[in-house]
């Protein structure tokens, strides 16, 4: 089987002879039955804070810091280990030290590099940076094994794959692929895209790097940052492979918390067309999102918000109300905490202006909120044009050296107006 190059994670000691590889399996209900822990029903889970276990001399614990635990989660006879942001684990060792430590599956801890620790401590504890799905921890004792990252073609990848039991396959490599296919569709909500590889003379065959995180397993913030297109060649890092399939899908697939490796050559990524809407017709769309009670909800594309501020925030900066009437007293639509674009007039009561970023619904029982929150604002007109008002008999356009302007009344009452109704 050629690789087509490598990469070296980690650079660890060799193996020494009484080094041990300790593996806490969080996918398989044997096992977590095997370590004490009560299987949790369908769509619930086993709240771990304050009820450590220990396999082969490795103590698991966890501290509760967000508002959330540190779990066992079934979904569906489906187990991982869900912890949260600022949650810490805490592996401890009853023998040797900890000098590596292996962590497989989505999200991010602030002491992992690339979902590896390497070091030389009785106790490492790892603190959850963002929200994380766990399959499987390994802990080496003693020494850790020198860790190559090898990386293989999509056939490559797909053979392995078929050859692992249950279609699962646990092993840190890269994937090489031309992109076939690409969904921008959960940027908004979870910071992350579907992408479809295939080999560059095979484009039957193909597999998808789910929920694909940005480089080094960074949240992409907007479609903005995707530097690719369809039909270039990207190296995609997972440290869990497998072939899912259910009635709907049948695929391929780097498990969740894979990330962008490298984009090769010059990416073509798609150009981002933003639709420019007028204050109605965002609150329109941002109320058809009907989130639950106490939880918002976001469009999955931008949006170009055109209206007047008609008023600003009593006690919060950079919060304005929005109208398509300039002589509204209160507006329905929020820039929430957006940023003023480059270049723009601070924003005043009166400016007609442009907010872009994802519409958003909030529902708070009672009310509803709609907004546009951090995204940007820019001044187009500092203060509010006059409404021009005629009667359709005396109103005539015309062009005078190429401009377009309006004409009303007749004789010694003529007056023009731009096309935008300023008087001029």
């Amino acid at each position: 089987m050629k690789k087509i190059f490598s990469f070296v994670i980690v650079a660890f000691a060799a193996l020494s002879l009484n080094a041990k590889e300790i593996t806490m399996q969080f996918d398989n209900a044997a096992a977590i039955q095997s370590y004490g822990i009560k299987l949790p029903d369908a769509g619930a889970g086993t709240n771990l804070s304050g009820t450590p276990f220990t396999v082969d001399g490795i103590t698991f614990s966890c501290v509760k810091v967000a508002s959330n635990d540190t779990r066992i989660w079934n979904s569906s006879g489906k187990y991982t280990l869900r912890t949260y942001a600022k949650n810490t684990i805490t592996l401890t060792s009853d023998g040797e030290n900890i000098a590596g430590i292996d962590v497989v599956g989505s999200g991010t801890f602030a002491e992992l590099t690339n979902g590896s620790w390497v070091g030389d401590a009785k106790s490492v504890t790892l603190t959850c940076t963002e929200s994380a799905q766990i399959t499987q921890i390994k802990v080496y004792t003693g020494s850790a094994p020198i860790v190559t990252v090898d990386t293989f073609n999509v056939g490559e990848m797909i053979a392995m794959i078929d050859a692992a039991p249950n279609k699962k396959l646990s092993k840190k490599a890269y994937v090489i692929g031309r992109v076939t296919g690409l969904s921008s569709s959960t940027v908004a909500q979870y910071g992350d895209i579907n992408v479809w590889l295939a080999d560059i003379n095979n484009t039957t065959d193909t597999i998808e790097a789910y929920n694909m995180l940005n480089y080094n397993g960074a949240k992409y913030k907007e479609e903005e940052e995707i530097q690719f297109g369809m039909g270039d060649t990207i190296v995609v890092y997972s440290a869990s492979w497998e072939y899912f399939a259910d009635e709907k899908n049948q695929q391929y697939e780097a498990s969740k918390g894979c990330f962008l490796a490298e984009v090769i050559g010059e990416g073509h990524p798609k150009p981002i067309v933003i639709e420019e809407v007028s204050v109605a017709e965002a609150i329109e769309i941002a109320s058809a999102l009907s989130p639950e009670s106490g939880k918002s909800a976001k469009t999955n594309v931008k949006y170009d918000v055109r209206g007047y501020v008609v008023k600003a925030h009593a006690t919060k900066d950079n919060v304005w109300f929005l109208a398509d009437d300039p002589e509204a007293t209160y507006g329905d639509f929020q820039a929430y905490q957006c940023t003023l674009a480059d270049g723009s007039a601070p924003v005043e009561v009166g400016a007609y202006v442009s907010v872009i970023g994802y519409l958003e619904n909030y529902n708070g029982g009672s009310y509803n909120s709609y907004e546009i929150s951090k995204g940007t604002i820019a001044v187009i007109s500092e203060t509010a044009l006059p409404t021009v008002i005629a009667e359709k008999v005396s109103c005539k356009k015309m062009m005078i050296n190429g401009q377009m302007y309006i004409k009303k009344g007749e004789g010694k009452n003529i007056k023009l107006y731009s096309v935008l109704g300023q008087a001029l």
